[in-house]
């Protein structure tokens, strides 16, 4: 009998969705109202450059980079959050659920950028609505399953971690120096709260102020697929981009290939530190 350890690669059973990445369809801004930085406005500005695309820098974990920009199609938004202010022809059978983010214009496929301006000149038809749904949104979440699933499957258990950005207006500004990290983990219900802890005392030991479940307390990502009872374990992280960017300009600051070396070995030491931060019974032994 033997137990996955700690002290190989084997162990890194973590997965990450390394934000949105910035490809804007030219049929989309073409049609848009609004300019391209406006539109950019919405996104998880270069998260996933401070994650990097070598795995062996972070421990082994997997990086799933999303490609669609999120003015497009927001990945962490559940399918059926279609805003009818958006879809007016939506049929009674596809049943949109309502929320206040859709409310506010921020459904899956986003009516408004740039605090609250129009992306549109006219509505969307259902069938352009799907069309996007079946490009952008389905064959993401299809292969963020799978990779789940095989992982749990494989060895007991999966941690995923959902890497974001905010502006720094986010936050209430605080008398204490540094950036500010928000983690989600929906209150304790879709992570295991050692895992939470850990990454929160890490992030601390690193000079960021970290705030737990407010005002960020998890998305369509952390809520679907965050399952501890079963082995899957979803902590979101969101990262003040003041802390890696020039918010003004949208470029790398000063800090940014720090904060990516310091990212990077927040995943590297978490994948060591695993086996003692999840329960005793999602190691799978063989």
């Amino acid at each position: 009998m033997s137990a996955e350890r700690a002290s190989g690669p084997r162990c890194a059973r973590i997965v990450h969705v390394a934000a949105q990445r910035a490809f804007y369809p030219v049929d989309f801004l073409e049609r848009s109202l609004l300019a391209l930085d406006v539109l950019q406005r919405a996104e998880d500005r270069l998260v996933d450059r401070l994650l990097g695309d070598d795995s062996s820098q972070l421990g082994g974990a997997q990086v799933l980079n999303a490609t669609f920009a999120r003015s497009f199609i927001d990945l962490n938004r559940s399918d059926r959050e279609l805003d009818p202010l958006l879809i007016p022809d939506l049929p009674e059978s596809v049943r949109p659920v309502a929320s206040s983010r859709v409310s506010a214009g921020l459904g899956v496929i986003p009516r408004v950028a740039g605090g609250g301006l129009e992306i549109y000149p006219a509505p969307l038809s259902y069938g352009a609505a799907s069309a996007r749904l079946d490009e952008a949104w389905r064959p993401f979440h299809r292969r963020l399953g799978a990779t789940i699933g095989a992982m749990r499957r494989a060895f007991g258990h999966a941690v995923l971690l959902d890497w974001h950005s905010m502006p720094s207006s986010a936050v209430r500004p605080s008398t204490r120096p540094g950036p500010v990290a928000v983690l989600g983990d929906l209150h304790g219900g879709s992570c295991a709260p050692n895992i939470s802890r850990w990454v929160a005392d890490r992030l601390r030991a690193s000079g960021f102020q970290v705030l737990l479940n407010a005002p960020y307390a998890g998305g369509f990502i952390t809520r679907h697929y965050g399952q501890p009872a079963v082995g899957v374990h979803v902590l979101q992280i969101e990262l003040s981009r003041a802390a890696y960017l020039d918010e003004a300009t949208g470029l790398p600051n000063a800090r940014f290939e720090a904060v990516g070396a310091l990212v990077q070995a927040l995943v590297r030491d978490l994948v060591q530190h695993l086996p003692r931060l999840l329960p005793a019974p999602a190691w799978r032994y063989a």
